[in-house]
């Protein structure tokens, strides 16, 4: 359904339309970046697990897939659908408004999908490194496999739970939110903060917190043991939070 007043609608305002034609150029970058980095991750599972099948007696070939690489995997999977989400927004800076129906639903579920998918999996692979440095003993052989593979069920379900359901009880609660569709500006406010905003704020501090506690670990080990690659590689996770 389209704006009872298009004259009125944000996207008339030449900033706002110029605004969105870049978050939609930079969903495209985003899309290429993220999509040929997962293609390319996959390539190296695939030419691993060749290796590993052919070597599998030889202790130094690796297994073609480790835990925390699948977790690694589902969120650049997650920001590949984020940028979707974005991309599609070039159809509203060309039209000049927001029309509601199959195209904005699938554009509000897509950029749904990509808001948890990319906050969740932050948090698990941020936890599985923190549990895999400094509490290896409690996951044991299999205790990373296990947590991983909860972990892809878990998200997925929640995805799925999340999304389907509002959808499915609130009457429109898909449709224009101002200047690209997401959860309708009819329903602003706490049905917004709960759909992005709190699972964004949580993943940040789980991030820093998990990751400084590894760092601080392996700079005091360093500074005991003298091992300058050990401290170069606790600097370097250190900087994990800002890359994520």
């Amino acid at each position: 359904m389209a704006s009872n007043h298009p004259n009125d609608h944000p996207l008339n305002n030449f900033s706002v339309h110029a605004g969105l034609l870049l978050v939609s150029e930079i969903g495209l970058v985003s899309f290429v970046l993220a999509f040929s980095f997962f293609t390319y991750c996959l390539r190296q599972v695939y030419e691993r697990r060749c290796r590993f099948r052919y070597g599998e007696s030889d202790p130094s070939v690796e297994p073609p897939l480790q835990p925390i690489s699948l977790l690694f995997l589902c969120a650049i999977l997650m920001d590949t659908i984020h940028a979707t989400s974005n991309i599609l927004s070039f159809r509203w800076v060309l039209t000049g408004e927001v029309t509601e129906g199959p195209y904005c639903t699938t554009q509000a579920a897509l950029k749904q999908v990509g808001n948890y998918g990319v906050a969740l999996y932050t948090i698990a692979i941020a936890m599985l490194t923190y549990l895999q440095v400094l509490h290896s003993k409690w996951l044991g052989k299999r205790g990373a496999k296990i947590f991983a593979a909860a972990s892809v069920c878990f998200i997925t379900l929640f995805i799925i739970l999340s999304v389907a359901i509002p959808a499915s009880t609130i009457q429109s609660y898909y449709g224009d939110s101002g200047m690209w569709c997401w959860v309708s500006k009819h329903y602003r406010g706490i049905w917004r903060i709960a759909n992005e905003t709190v699972w964004m704020c949580l993943a940040a501090p789980i991030t820093i917190l998990t990751y400084s506690t590894v760092v601080y670990k392996w700079l005091r080990q360093a500074s005991f043991d003298a091992d300058q690659d050990l401290k170069r590689d606790a600097i370097s996770m250190g900087w994990y939070p800002v890359g994520g």
